[in-house]
């Protein structure tokens, strides 16, 4: 019969032909092909964020695996970056650029659902950062308690935290490198 069903498929590509026999005129064929994905493929998960330090710019990504049919595929979401296996779960990717790449792994799973998507930051820095400087020491004269701390900034991605280390006092804005520091007491 020209139309059929079909049972007890496996899972990907399923080929099936079709002959006409003419008799005396000869035969024809065509093929079709019957894929078969599998519903239970697991969500994207684009596997965990990474840290570069240059002269360090390329990585191994970390993906699930798409079980075929089914296919993932990197694309480029933000920053810089060469992906050299677009299709593979650990494909590298190279000519990262200081600051944050993001990257989206997204599965293709056909007829069984939406594809899904996740994505990883690989973020670069620069080993040729200015090294941290608080700013000059400073003396002040009782009853005064608070000063204003100024320390250099950080360039992207890098950032800066303020602690205390010794002695007494509240850091207004710990991650700012210039913030009011109060409560101080008298001594070192």
């Amino acid at each position: 019969s020209p139309t059929s069903q079909v049972t007890g498929l496996s899972q990907g590509a399923n080929v099936f032909a079709w002959t006409v026999d003419y008799l005396t005129c000869g035969t024809t064929s065509d093929q079709v092909t019957v894929t078969a994905f599998n519903p239970a493929q697991a969500p994207s998960n684009a596997g965990p964020d990474q840290q570069l330090c240059l002269p360090t710019n390329s990585t191994t990504l970390a993906a699930n695996t798409a079980v075929a049919p089914a296919v993932g595929t990197w694309s480029l979401v933000s920053g810089t970056g060469t992906i050299a296996s677009p299709n593979s779960p650990t494909s590298t990717v190279s000519n990262l650029g200081i600051g944050t790449n993001v990257f989206r792994w997204t599965i293709n799973n056909g007829p069984c659902g939406a594809p899904t998507t996740d994505q990883v930051s690989i973020t670069v820095f620069n080993n040729a950062q200015p090294a941290a400087n608080a700013g000059p020491d400073q003396q002040l004269c009782a009853p005064q308690t608070s000063a204003t701390l100024a320390g250099n900034a950080a360039p992207a991605p890098a950032s800066g935290q303020w602690t205390l280390v010794a002695g007494s006092g509240t850091i207004v804005n710990a991650a700012s490198p210039s913030t009011l520091v109060t409560g101080l007491g008298i001594g070192v």
